[in-house]
């Protein structure tokens, strides 16, 4: 009797454990929801994505890169920051250019190479109040979903972050942003990859 009052017991125990899993897996897609939401490229939107504005303050300091008498320095995720460094003891912010998803960056001439979200964009910066987009080069390495980098950074506190799934017939995805989704289909739900 007391064998049969334990294997009754771990049936019991082992029902209970995979309907937890089954209701895990069953995601209720919300009506109505915050989320992320892709921008795609297209030639009429870049200059509103990338561009070059006032000084900022620098938050989160990546590469340096030295043009002349200027410094140019990464803001993590944000863009790069443009430093004339002609008096080493007064450096002077010049102006700063918007690439959102940057992390990255090269120098060649005149011209700046970054990164916005994984696409590489070419920069030039021979007048470096007014940078100009010449070129972007898509890359699918992040096009069809948020980074995880992105979801910590908008939703720290949540263990499942939707989107809205990308559609490829609208081209490229150039970068994502916070919005309200209606219905999606689409999430991220990495439990490591978020602060519980």
């Amino acid at each position: 009797m007391k064998y049969f009052n334990l294997i009754i017991s771990c049936f019991i125990l082992i029902n209970l454990l995979s309907s937890c899993n089954q209701n895990e897996n069953n995601v209720q897609i919300p009506k109505v929801t915050i989320g992320l939401k892709p921008i795609y490229f297209d030639s009429s939107n870049i200059d509103k994505i990338i561009y070059s504005t006032t000084p900022k303050t620098l938050i989160s300091p990546g590469k340096i890169f030295k043009y002349g008498s200027l410094l140019l320095v990464s803001d993590s995720n944000i863009g790069i920051h443009i430093i004339d460094n002609a008096d080493k003891t007064n450096p002077t912010k010049i102006s700063f250019i918007n690439i959102p998803g940057n992390i990255d960056l090269a120098l060649k001439g005149n011209y700046l190479y970054a990164d916005c979200n994984g696409n590489l964009i070419t920069i030039d910066i021979s007048d470096p109040s007014n940078a100009k987009v010449t070129s972007i080069t898509p890359s699918n390495k992040y096009s069809n979903r948020p980074t995880d980098e992105m979801a910590r950074k908008y939703f720290a506190q949540e263990s499942r972050v939707f989107y809205e799934c990308v559609d490829e017939k609208n081209g490229t995805v150039l970068m994502w942003e916070k919005d309200t989704l209606y219905k999606p289909e689409c999430y991220l739900a990495y439990r490591s990859f978020f602060e519980e």
